[in-house]
């Protein structure tokens, strides 16, 4: 079972904020959405600790943030093969800035 099944553009800045007459700069690229059914079965996502629930092949992370300043986000994923059951881990750190 394939859990990925779909293309989409992603476009990701570099920076978590953009303010009138500063450059905005961003990696744009190409990545494949999970298939929804597979990733029930074979895909984490977590933030900061936290589960991070799939629909529609994606998760969506939400937060409301009582206090400005810059927080930070760490992301992991983690895709378990069916076939080996052998776990891949997937992090990386953002932040973003409340103001």
């Amino acid at each position: 079972m394939r859990c990925f099944s779909k293309w989409v553009p992603v476009l990701m800045p570099l920076r978590p904020d953009a303010r009138v007459g500063e450059m905005f700069e961003a990696d744009v690229f190409l990545a494949e959405m999970l298939n929804s059914r597979a990733a029930a079965q074979n895909v984490m996502v977590m933030v900061n600790g936290d589960t991070i629930s799939m629909d529609g092949g994606a998760a969506r992370f939400q937060q409301k943030y009582q206090i400005p300043g810059k927080k930070s986000l760490q992301v992991e994923i983690q895709v378990r093969n069916p076939l080996t059951k052998t776990i891949e881990h997937f992090k990386k750190e953002y932040s973003v800035v409340v103001q």
